[in-house]
């Protein structure tokens, strides 16, 4: 009882200003007074009703310090739960989504499956079959044109499209009036509308001005 009650003046003792009490260094002292005693020590005095006052306030104020504590834990608790629940809520609920286009998805799939597998020649009648047969017959025709125009040649170790070498094409140059017996020839015919030997004479290096429309048969040779 005794080291209680000096625990309970100590915590008393917090709440007083520093002047009410002795030098830091000096050691808590406690003893027991008549009234005309005299104090063996100067200090604060307590007659027994103001003591179990101070008591039972410390004594209330931990019990409010562990209501509060309590409270406080006891809403942190809740408000987490309620974070949890609505977490969760919305998780079923994405988890039901999820499911449900699966269950979309799955059923395309079966039914592009049953489609796959079904015979072709099911709903097949010869009207089908002539439509099929001309749209590829078209469709050679447009790819054999674009082989036509992919399809190269290599002339003097120039690949050239084959289309642009005529094989009945004329002959005669028309710059010196020149029959060509030389294959060589083709490429300068067809690109610069003479024979091999005019291309050099007239238009190597100078293809801007020949491109222009100037021929030797007009004027000065340049």
């Amino acid at each position: 009882m005794k080291n209680k009650i000096i625990a309970q003046i100590l915590t008393f003792g917090l709440v007083f200003p520093a002047p009410l009490f002795a030098q830091d260094s000096e050691e808590p002292r406690y003893t027991n007074l008549n009234s005309g005693e005299s104090a063996p020590f100067a200090g604060t005095l307590f007659n027994p009703a103001a003591l179990a006052q101070l008591i039972a306030d410390s004594q209330f104020s931990v019990e409010e310090c562990d209501l509060q504590i309590e409270y406080e834990v006891s809403k942190a608790r809740t408000e987490m739960k309620l974070q949890l629940d609505t977490l969760q809520v919305s998780y079923d609920a994405l988890e039901e989504k999820h499911q449900l286009l699966m269950d979309i998805k799955n059923d395309e799939i079966n039914t592009y499956r049953e489609m796959a597998l079904d015979h072709p020649q099911r709903d097949w009648n010869p009207q089908k079959e002539e439509d099929y047969l001309e749209q590829l017959k078209l469709l050679n025709q447009k790819l054999d044109k674009i082989s036509e125009k992919l399809e190269k040649v290599e002339v003097e170790g120039v690949l050239l499209p084959k289309k642009l070498l005529n094989k009945d094409s004329n002959r005669s140059c028309p710059v010196c009036n020149t029959y060509s017996f030389d294959t060589r020839d083709n490429v300068y015919m067809t690109k610069y509308t003479c024979c091999r030997v005019c291309y050099i004479t007239h238009v190597e290096g100078r293809e801007d001005r020949w491109t222009t429309g100037w021929r030797p048969n007009q004027g000065e040779n340049k």
